[in-house]
């Protein structure tokens, strides 16, 4: 192994096989903590991986102690398949980053040193996505779901804006983006902090946090 982490083409690219594990951090693995700190102190191990990455068409989107953060760009083999109804679940995910970071302030704060971890419930992400709905226009994503606004929200597994949360937790949890703790508590990872931040300037989130 040492060999590997002595030859620079092989450390990156090792590098970046631990960054393709969203849920893996430096906490965990020693050796994914000594590439990533190399990373930090060598201006050409860092040009070698983003190097590396672009060959398989990833680019590094952010880093911290804990994790390099990859993102595949178009056409990469890297980029996951989209689920059943992935506009809708898109939707849900940004009314979860809303309910997290409700104001634009916060949301600016979120991805600072010492930053405070919100904690919400899938409630509260259903509650914004059902103002969201009430406001929407005809001939868009979340007008398409409106008939299932007053739907039993206990029927989890069918038609209803609880079951689109819900699904929506399922890929940012799988994806690394969010934790759910004990009680069914949501708290969100740098990763989901350092996406959502990039994601505020698009006029569709504004629309969600002022819904």
């Amino acid at each position: 192994m040492q060999e590997l982490l002595d030859n620079a083409n092989g450390a990156a690219a090792r590098l970046i096989q631990f960054g393709l594990q969203p849920t893996l951090t430096t906490v965990s693995d020693q050796e994914y903590h000594t590439l990533l700190q190399r990373y930090f102190a060598d201006d050409k191990f860092r040009e070698r991986v983003a190097s590396v990455g672009e060959g398989l068409g990833l680019v590094v989107h952010a880093t911290s102690a804990a994790q390099l953060i990859l993102v595949p760009t178009e056409g990469s083999v890297f980029r996951a398949r989209s689920p059943d109804n992935a506009a809708k679940v898109a939707l849900a995910a940004m009314a979860i980053a809303a309910s997290f970071w409700p104001t634009p302030l916060e949301m600016d704060r979120a991805t600072a040193p010492g930053a405070r971890v919100p904690r919400i419930k899938k409630e509260d992400a259903v509650s914004v996505l059902r103002r969201i709905v009430d406001k929407a226009e005809p001939g868009t994503h979340a007008h398409d779901v409106s008939e299932w606004r007053d739907a039993d929200i206990d029927h989890a597994d069918r038609n209803t804006l609880f079951a689109l949360v819900r699904k929506a937790v399922e890929v940012l949890v799988r994806n690394g983006m969010i934790i759910e703790d004990e009680g069914e508590m949501l708290r969100p990872t740098l990763r989901f902090a350092t996406v959502a931040y990039h994601l505020a300037t698009s006029p569709e989130f504004n629309e969600v946090q002022n819904a």
